[in-house]
């Protein structure tokens, strides 16, 4: 009988393993992130103050110009949003995908500031020639340091657990839990939120916080392109529009996935389901209990002030040596008093 027998020289191609996978596509994720949001925050103002902020000032108010530049902002958001959720589900999103996303673009902008923290302590403190190379040469090796301790990381797996296991928590996707359960505690929970971060975005407008843009400038960067220049990175501009929109979307999603993290929602699960065996009185019984409890408090103030005044006269007398002096007394003894 004859039989097939899979030739030995032929290889098939690898395969990535999960763990490489992972950190690929967070990387390509992050890298479409931070472009989509130099679409949104960069392109969009630029071409609307460009080509439409004077038309629309003209035609229909000045009041439609950041409304209509906002319209068209959070367009883009959900459109971009919408477009790289079927690039990942075309793609095959490995489990930990978001996380890497969100902990990537955070880590390289955290990143930066610590190396240019440390740029500005050498600028300040020991190298003081804002024109030194030096300095510069010693930020690029922090960054490379903070590279290889985020490749050893990853090589050795941890990253990857970290960001599976952050994803499994649930802060990036917008599952709900146990969603017929405990609804009237969870949206008055929600509300109180948005109140709180609606009120710190309100404080912030009035006291004027919000004016120019988010610029960082680079240390020992002076007459490197140009002279009499120093570069910067401009990581958020019109912040007095781009920072209440940041502001009140993260606290919106927070507000969201608060309620619906396993272990708080159960908490408020397990309190409207008591506060649902809690008997409330009918309102003519209110009435009579509120009728009740006023006037026992009218009596018992009376009371003590019948109390307090009768002590007081006792006390007062002569008889028992004026424990509690009289206004009279109080009087003349401010008088006798040596002003020193």
């Amino acid at each position: 009988m004859a039989t097939a027998v899979k030739s030995s020289n032929e290889t098939s191609s690898p395969t990535p393993s999960p763990n490489s996978q992972l950190i690929r596509s967070s990387l390509i994720g992050s890298v479409y992130l931070v472009a989509g949001l130099a679409i949104v925050f960069f392109g969009l103002p630029q071409l609307w103050k460009t080509l439409l902020s004077d038309w629309v000032r003209d035609h229909l108010g000045a009041f439609f110009d950041p409304f209509g530049m906002g319209l068209a902002i959070l367009f883009a958001s959900v459109g971009l949003f919408y477009l790289g959720q079927q690039l990942a589900n075309r793609v095959g999103s490995p489990p930990g995908l978001r996380a890497g996303v969100v902990v990537f673009v955070f880590g390289a902008v955290v990143g930066f500031l610590f190396c240019v923290w440390i740029g500005r302590i050498l600028e300040n403190n020991f190298l003081r020639d804002p024109t030194n190379r030096f300095g510069l040469m010693v930020m690029a090796l922090v960054a490379v340091g903070l590279v290889w301790l985020v490749v050893r990381w990853a090589r050795n797996g941890q990253l990857q657990h970290y960001l599976i296991v952050l994803e499994q928590q649930g802060w990036f996707t917008a599952r709900s839990y146990k969603p017929n359960q405990g609804r009237l505690v969870r949206r008055f929970t929600m509300l109180g939120v948005l109140l709180i971060v609606g009120t710190g975005v309100n404080t912030l407008l009035e006291s004027k916080a919000f004016t120019g843009h988010w610029t960082i400038r680079i240390p020992f960067t002076l007459n490197l392109l140009k002279e009499d220049h120093r570069l910067a990175v401009t990581l958020l501009p019109d912040i007095r529009y781009t920072a209440p929109l940041l502001l009140i979307a993260l606290g919106i999603w927070f507000a969201w996935r608060v309620v619906n993290y396993p272990t708080f929602a159960d908490f408020l699960i397990a309190t409207e389901a008591e506060l649902n065996k809690v008997s409330w009185v009918t309102r003519k019984r209110l009435m009579q209990d509120t009728v009740v409890v006023l006037i026992f408090l009218m009596l018992f103030t009376v009371f003590l002030l019948a109390v307090d005044s009768l002590w007081g006269w006792i006390l007062s007398r002569k008889t028992l040596g004026g424990i509690v002096p009289t206004a009279e007394r109080v009087e003349k003894k401010k008088a006798t008093d040596i002003d020193w």
